[in-house]
């Protein structure tokens, strides 16, 4: 009996130091590292998303019932949350009403992977855009054999009087990317009513390349040349 003892006591205490050894518990509470959009006046797109970046990977469980979006009253305004490993993004069922106040919500439900709620709760103010211009493109023509030049008529869509809009052009030939170029900003006229149509040209300032064939593909951005609100072409 005494050489079982001897030769089963350093077995034993061989089992307990290893198995003294484990990693930390987190104990940790995530915090949000960034909202995207950043916050000011006007910055929240009426049909856009916020997303929320956190410290850590998150339980995406608890992201569906922490991170919601409430308009000036409280009320909880439907949305879809989309989760990441360490994200949320927020987007409204429908589009959100113009020059309003709105107030983006994360609960301390919102959990780290080990179970942490968030260290405080978060509720971010944003104020939404003013309704966008809007201008559709009727048709568009670009000239064959020389600077590449494109006339392109809109017809302003908006309900209201808009002050002047530019529009830009990035127009390629089929087979050829090479000719990709960016045309030159048009301005358009200084005030837009509802209904008006208007030609707009717009051509390459560097005077290469050009068009050679009719299989030209643009694509028609713009902006308020005030800064003041969006601009859609549709």
């Amino acid at each position: 009996m005494q050489k079982r003892t001897v030769v089963l006591l350093p077995f034993l205490t061989l089992i307990v130091a290893c198995g003294g050894t484990g990693a930390p518990s987190d104990r940790e509470a995530p915090v949000i590292r960034n909202l995207y959009p950043t916050v000011f006046k006007g910055n929240l797109q009426m049909d856009g998303s916020i997303m929320v970046a956190f410290s850590e990977e998150m339980n995406p469980a608890s992201l569906q019932a922490a991170v919601k979006l409430q308009d000036s009253t409280g009320a909880t305004v439907p949305a879809t949350v989309t989760t990441g490993s360490s994200s949320a993004s927020i987007k409204p069922s429908s589009a959100l009403k113009s020059s309003t106040s709105y107030t983006l919500v994360v609960t301390r439900e919102a959990k780290d992977l080990a179970g942490n709620q968030l260290a405080a709760e978060s509720r971010t103010a944003y104020m939404t855009e003013a309704t966008p211009y809007t201008i559709r493109l009727n048709h568009f023509t670009a000239s064959r054999y020389d600077t590449a030049t494109v006339t392109a008529t809109f017809t302003y869509t908006g309900t209201e009087e808009a002050g002047s809009i530019w529009v830009r052009a990035s127009c390629s030939e089929d087979g050829y990317s090479y000719l990709s170029t960016s045309l030159a900003t048009a301005a358009t006229p200084s005030k837009w009513t509802p209904g008006q149509t208007q030609n707009i040209f717009l051509r390459h300032s560097g005077g290469y390349p050009y068009f050679t064939d009719n299989t030209v593909r643009c694509r028609f951005s713009s902006d308020d040349s005030a800064n003041t609100r969006r601009v859609i072409v549709n």
